[in-house]
């Protein structure tokens, strides 16, 4: 009998087995569903603390976006003034320069103007002299040429009287002119 009694010990082998792999089974149950439930506990608690850190998170974020932007606005309105200040100045530089700029200008053409008048005025009459001295040499030749045909006309005169007598010389009457005007 010793296959019975082996078979009747593997049996009871079995039974205590199964029970204590049954209690393993339940505390290894129990323990997983500890686990579990410790994970979600662990899951909420991180969730909420994550909730937390990011909703404090956000206030600073927000926080500090909005001190930047009370910066940027800040630095704006000066850059802005600074700007304003700057071309206010290069205006009036500017009107400054183009003012002085014109002035210069305007002593320079009222310089230019009187030198030109003068020199116009010195030509005016250095001109005048010129045409003075001219009419006076036209004068003067013109009597030349006056005395120079009297004296010729006068000799023609002569040659002729000479030549044709002295009597039809002086019977030759003038030649009337014509009067000139309105037909009547």
């Amino acid at each position: 009998m010793g296959i019975a009694e082996s078979m009747k010990e593997i049996t009871e082998n079995i039974i205590t087995s199964y029970e204590e792999r049954a209690k393993a089974l339940g505390d290894l149950v129990s323990d997983t569903h500890a686990t579990l439930k410790g994970f979600a506990q662990d899951r909420e608690k991180m969730a909420g603390e994550q909730r937390e850190t990011l909703s404090k998170f956000t206030k600073d974020l927000s926080k500090s976006v909005g001190n930047m932007l009370k910066e940027f606005k800040k630095d704006h309105g000066q850059m802005s003034d600074d700007q304003t200040k700057n071309l206010a100045d290069f205006i009036k530089n500017l009107t400054n320069d183009v003012g002085s700029m014109l002035n210069r200008f305007q002593k320079d053409r009222d310089k230019m103007s009187k030198e030109l008048k003068n020199k116009l005025a010195k030509e005016v009459k250095d001109i005048g002299t010129y045409v003075k001295q001219l009419l006076g040499e036209y004068s003067s030749d013109m009597k030349k040429a006056k005395e120079a045909w009297q004296g010729m006309s006068k000799t023609l005169a002569e040659e002729a009287i000479e030549e044709v007598g002295e009597e039809e010389a002086v019977r030759k009457p003038k030649k009337k002119r014509k009067k000139r005007g309105k037909k009547k």
